[in-house]
């Protein structure tokens, strides 16, 4: 006749299988999470994961009578998740640098001069000149306002050279340059429905009118003023303000 074990006995064995099955749940709980550490690993999976689901996707669809349309579709949809990049730069990053570009042209000369001031006259930004584009493109719209400031800087600046700060003037330039680019990834290569895309800038016809007579008349004030001192002044707090409210023009779009 088997003895029954004493309730000391049983009480040792549960804790004791309590215990065992506590380290075994956590020693795997720490393999897993030690696995996912490696985040470069986890992406590679997903995306050899992603890219054979693609491919069997693709081959199935190449066996149906409407395959290859539809599998066009699907080629243009992945082809924009590619350039879509420049967009997602738009919405999280053109912010920052729109607002670095500001500062920059703050510390590059400093406050106004006073011996400009006379010369300085009203403000020629418009002040509807954004309304206009409510419907518009964010990054068509950021495209053209950069790109007119771009073409302004790229005059001689050399009657400024003693006032404003070199290094911050070229700082400025080349966050200009890279959000330039970035906004050029975005719209250059736009998909259409689901079988065409419109290659290269946008069309004249999206044009700010209002914006871009702006520019016109800053480009004018230089070339009247023969590239001087305070004429490069004016644009500069012109190019300033512009800045600050293709911004908040941003900054609305994103709400």
């Amino acid at each position: 006749m088997l003895k029954a074990k004493p309730q000391a006995t049983r009480k040792r064995n549960v804790l004791y299988h309590r215990c065992h099955s506590r380290k075994t749940k956590d020693w795997a709980s720490h393999k897993y999470l030690t696995a996912m550490a490696d985040s470069s690993q986890v992406l590679a999976v997903l995306q050899c994961f992603t890219f054979s689901v693609f491919l069997s996707l693709a081959l199935k669809l190449l066996s149906m009578a409407s395959g290859r349309l539809i599998l066009f579709c699907v080629i243009a949809l992945c082809h924009h998740w590619v350039f879509a990049d420049g967009c997602r730069w738009t919405q999280f990053q053109l912010g920052s640098k729109n607002e670095e570009s500001v500062l920059l042209l703050t510390k590059m000369g400093g406050l106004f001069p006073l011996a400009c001031l006379k010369e300085k006259g009203a403000r020629l930004f418009p002040q509807d000149v954004y309304k206009a584009a409510l419907s518009a493109d964010a990054a068509e719209v950021a495209l053209e306002a950069l790109g007119y400031v771009d073409e302004i800087f790229q005059r001689d600046q050399s009657k400024v050279r003693s006032t404003w700060n070199a290094d911050q003037l070229d700082l400025f330039r080349n966050i200009l340059h890279r959000q330039i680019q970035k906004l050029q990834e975005c719209v250059s290569l736009k998909p259409i429905g689901c079988f065409s895309f419109q290659v290269g800038s946008k069309s004249s016809s999206n044009e700010n009118a209002a914006l871009k007579s702006y520019f016109q008349k800053l480009n004018g004030l230089l070339v009247e003023k023969d590239l001087s001192a305070c004429a490069w002044e004016i644009v500069r707090d012109e190019v300033h303000y512009s800045l600050v409210q293709l911004h908040a023009f941003l900054e609305s779009r994103r709400t």
